[in-house]
């Protein structure tokens, strides 16, 4: 390895490793392409360690610069590159400007741009090189001879790579817009129109050339043709194409009179190697000729119009006469072999019978007979078949004016088939034929049935007015007159929105201008005044183009846009330092941290494993920051950057943030964002579409900037929650499941697996909420929360002996266990155990703990503070407490919130089977509680703090409790009787 080559492979080393910054990253990137004579002029000056002139060799280092590009680059560079409008420096690594050596350039983009994953940039590179890089320009590119060596293998690469663009593109933009280049349809006619192109560039060159070209060109056919490009018919979809629906209207146009252009075709055609690919071509080239609309049309422009297909046939595929044995066989198979109609045999007998040699027509007809007396054609083919083959029959045979069918034995047999056939139609085709041939040879033969006004009749009748004159005869020269007479008799439309001159015309309407008479009423007019001596005050444009003015911020530092989450640590990390050297500028790395925090975390998602490794530290830091240089939408950013690190590694984000709620060192506002993030993750990761805030009624909206600041945060949660209790009473009584069928035979696992090869790489599957519910969402809440309120109840124990300000209350103002903190995570919890229910541990394990959290927060005090806030009587205390009348309104209504979620869910997967049988006494808890606190409230009863917006419909709610629970222990109470 010389020099060269190694500080080759350390810049592409260096491009696979984070790069520091855009300066270094633009001087890595130019030297490659200064030492191909590829860079652009304009990034010149970023060359500031060149290589050596050749030093680069396109096909042994570009594909690994551009995969570098693709994969470590592009994705982390991508804002910062369009910033300093350094994209077309990326593009020129991939599509450069047409240079004769660009050519290499492109080819190992196409190999490097489809083996890697799709991303958009890949797409609109595709997009680029399949419109710059056509395909008849990289043909001669690469079989050009400054070529490597292997240009044979390079042009079979090209032609796979170049025909697995579509389904690529396709099934990576999936439903959203395609590139109008790269659609099925449109692309691949593209190609034919190319590749015709390119036939006649070559027919332009010398011999040798072509014939040197006819492997590859054939090559591509062969692929083509395994594509789908040559089908019988003409499509109908946009998404489906044809060679020679593209190819023919193009040949047209060119000289009919250069034989090179002809000769070519032909030999391209019959040099494709494998006869079933030739054969499927040409059978292609039969279905997309051009027919007149009656078959059997004798008149001098159908006649002309016949022998006008036919000499495109002779262009494309020569004269019959000329051809070699195999191939004059396998053409008449085709025409045999397939159904075609009346004017398709006129065409091949006009084509057949072009020339001075007989001995091509002579085959034909041979083969033509042999089909014709054939048993198998007599008893079993369609009548249009029947039909093909004699107008096939007797217009070759016209042709050749001598009675050899006549005494052909096989004719004579054939026609008492015919005449003893049951079908009267496939009869009368019989008799026409020995009518005709006989009439040929000299002889009198007259059946007399031709009267009459029957299809077949008259179809007879129409192929003997066709033998009156012959097809090749016909003058081409009428179509070419018709066709300049209509383009100089069609007249041009001016203007072609004018309406129908039968129309009648618009009736015009006038417009009278009443002049306003004087009004002596000038409450409204404005006072004259003298002109102010201020200058006028600057508009908010001016003061932002001011802000921005490099001149005026000379000493100001410039925050650098995070390409990697490890710079998006550091600014939050130094965002919420405390030393305050400078304000501004740590204003500036917060709001940078904010803004470009959650499409940097989300663009990580599938890069390796660099998010992972940041996830806690960016989670921590985005958790602690304070809105102290007072930035616009500061929680709503926090909180969609959090929602961003729970979607892209939801273990270790989300069980950070529920261990993180239930420290003492956050306010109302973060943990409701904490809450926020794991709910509006839970359903990102669900499937379920972003939530988009209700309208309210303009009365209970707060003044614009108060009422963005301090409503979404608390508000959030609640909607989702009430939205999705509604589709559970929308949904109704869930269906049971019908009877099952009974399998006669039990399926077997095969013995033998297939086993994938250690080199494949399996991509990761995304993670779906059911599959982390449990163990990284619900499962720490749940934890946790015990925990914390265990450690909270013996603080309050170990103060209770002391008084006033010195003892401990747990559910103080901004504490977790205050009622509006613990409504707020009651309802959080309710949906997260919602968005798991699927879970394949939700009825053994999310379930129970669920309803048991609900049931003990309920029933149980929390805090002393709850009793010393009862005023009722003593006696009264106990059965207040009982049911839980002591606690606040808001925190029994997201109670009971979160036991319908279970309930239902419950039901809906098994009638409440598992929740019943394996946890009776839960169930006959919650039934007898629920039951004591609906008597209550149904009494009159009203619970603490009753009559806010947290507690509507708290009589509601319970009722639904207590249906609900009544079904499941009704339905299995005979087998419950242990438990009671």
């Amino acid at each position: 390895m010389n020099d060269d080559d190694r500080r080759v492979r350390e810049i592409v080393q260096q491009l696979r490793q984070p790069v520091p910054d855009i300066n270094t990253l633009l001087c890595l990137l130019t030297a490659p392409l200064d030492s191909i004579d590829l860079l652009p002029p304009a990034f010149l000056s970023y060359n500031i360690q060149p290589l050596p002139k050749g030093s680069v060799n396109v096909h042994r280092h570009l594909a690994l610069i551009q995969r570098a590009i693709l994969e470590s680059i592009y994705p982390v560079w991508q804002d910062t590159l369009s910033e300093y409008n350094a994209l077309p420096l990326v593009e020129q690594y991939f599509c450069p400007d047409l240079f004769h050596y660009a050519g290499a350039v492109a080819f190992e983009a196409y190999g490097t741009i489809l083996s890697s994953p799709m991303t958009a940039l890949s797409v609109n590179l595709l997009d680029r090189l399949s419109k710059q890089y056509t395909f008849d320009r990289m043909f001669m590119m690469i079989c050009d001879s400054s070529w490597r060596a292997s240009c044979e293998t390079d042009w079979e690469d090209y032609v796979q790579n170049i025909l697995s663009v579509p389904a690529k593109v396709a099934n990576f933009i999936g439903e959203n817009d395609m590139p109008e280049g790269l659609r099925q349809g449109q692309y691949f006619n593209e190609l034919s129109r190319r590749f015709e192109g390119l036939v006649w560039t070559l027919s332009g060159l010398s011999t040798s050339k072509q014939k040197s070209s006819l492997a590859r060109i054939t090559y591509a056919l062969m692929k083509w043709v395994n594509h789908g490009f040559f089908p019988f018919t003409k499509p109908t979809l946009p998404s489906a194409t044809s060679f020679w629906d593209v190819v023919l209207p193009c040949m047209q146009q060119r000289d009919a009179e250069n034989k090179k252009y002809h000769t070519l075709w032909n030999d391209i055609v019959f040099a494709i190697p494998s006869v079933i690919a030739m054969q499927a071509v040409v059978t292609s080239l039969f279905g997309h000729l051009e027919k007149p609309d009656v078959e059997l049309d004798a008149s001098d422009n159908a006649r002309a119009a016949i022998k006008q297909q036919a000499n495109v046939l002779t262009r494309l595929l020569g004269e019959p006469a000329r051809w070699s044995e195999d191939h004059l066989t396998t053409i008449v198979s085709i025409i045999l072999g397939r159904d075609f109609d009346c004017v398709h045999a006129r065409i091949f007998v006009c084509w057949f019978a072009a020339g001075d040699s007989v001995a091509a027509l002579r085959v034909l007809v041979d083969n033509t007979l042999a089909k014709w007396t054939s048993a198998a054609h007599i008893k079993y083919s369609t009548l249009p078949q029947h039909r093909y083959v004699t107008v096939m029959l007797v217009l070759a045979a016209s042709h050749l004016g001598s009675g050899e069918v006549a005494a052909d034995g096989r004719f004579i047999t054939g026609v008492g088939s015919y005449i003893s056939h049951m079908d009267p139609s496939i009869r009368l085709c019989g008799m026409l034929a020995a009518e005709v041939i006989a009439s040929l040879a000299g002889k009198e033969l007259a059946f007399g049935l031709w009267d009459g006004d029957e299809p077949t009749k008259v179809w007879a009748r129409a192929v003997r007015h066709l033998l009156i004159a012959r097809d090749k005869d016909a003058d081409v020269g009428i179509l070419i007159k018709e066709e300049a007479g209509l383009s100089r008799d069609t007249p041009i439309v001016v203007n072609s929105d004018a309406s129908d001159p039968r129309e009648d015309p618009p009736t015009t309407t006038s417009i009278f201008v009443k002049q306003e008479e004087y009004d002596s009423d000038d409450s409204l007019t404005g006072y004259a005044s003298p002109a102010s001596s201020r200058s006028p005050s600057p508009t908010p444009s001016e003061i932002d183009e001011r802000e921005k003015d490099p001149t005026l911020n000379v000493s100001k530092k410039h925050v650098v846009r995070p390409v990697y989450l490890l710079q998006l640590g550091d600014l939050l990390r130094e965002a919420t330092s405390l030393d305050g050297k400078d304000s501004a500028y740590e204003a500036d790395k917060m709001e940078m941290a904010l803004r470009e925090g959650a499409a940097l975390i989300r663009r990580k998602q599938n890069f390796g494993t660099e998010l992972d490794e940041n996830a806690v530290n960016l989670t921590h830091g985005y958790l602690n920051l304070q809105n102290r240089y007072d930035l616009d939408d500061f929680e709503g950013r926090v909180e969609a950057s959090l929602v961003a690190l729970v979607i892209g590694c939801p273990t270790k984000v989300a069980p950070c943030i529920a261990e993180q709620f239930f420290v003492n060192q956050y306010s109302v506002q973060q943990r409701c964002t904490m809450l926020n993030a794991l709910v509006l993750g839970a359903r990102e990761l669900s499937g379920i579409i972003a939530h988009s805030q209700p309208p309210l009624f303009p009365s209970k909206l707060l003044p614009g900037p108060l009422h963005q600041k301090y409503l979404p945060a608390t508000e959030t949660i609640p909607h989702l929650l009430t939205e999705a209790i509604q589709n559970l009473s929308i949904e109704g009584e869930p269906s049971r499941p019908g009877p099952r069928t009974r399998l006669l035979r039990t399926p077997r696992a095969p013995k033998v697996q297939p086993v994938s090869p250690d080199t494949q790489k399996i991509p990761a599957q995304p993670k779906t909420f059911t599959s982390v519910a449990s163990e990284y969402f619900l499962g720490p809440l749940i934890s946790f929360f015990w925990t914390f309120l265990r450690d909270e109840q013996t603080r309050e124990g170990r103060t209770a002996h002391l008084v006033g300000r010195q003892q401990y209350y747990s559910a103080g103002t901004g504490l977790i266990l205050n009622p509006l903190v613990l409504s707020q995570f009651l309802r959080a919890f309710a949906m997260l155990v919602h968005l798991s229910r699927n879970a394949l541990e939700w009825r053994a394990v999310i379930a129970p703990n669920a309803l048991e959290l609900a049931l003990m927060i309920g029933m149980k005090p929390i805090s002393r503070a709850e009793d010393e806030e009862d005023q009722s009587e003593p006696g009264e205390q106990a059965g207040r407490r009982e049911s839980g009348m002591q606690k606040q309104a808001r925190v029994l209504t997201a109670v009971l919130q979160l036991m319908i979620i279970v309930l239902d869910a419950s039901i809906e997967l098994d009638d409440g089977r598992t929740l019943a049988l394996d946890f009776g006494p839960l169930v006959l808890g919650v039934q007898e509680w629920a039951g004591a606190l609906f008597n209550r409230l149904d009494s009159g009863e009203r619970a603490s703090g009753m009559g806010g917006k947290g507690d509507l419909g708290l009589p509601q709610v319970c009722a639904s409790v207590v249906l609900k629970i009544d079904m499941v222990a009704s339905k299995w109470r005979r087998s419950m009787l242990s438990y009671e």
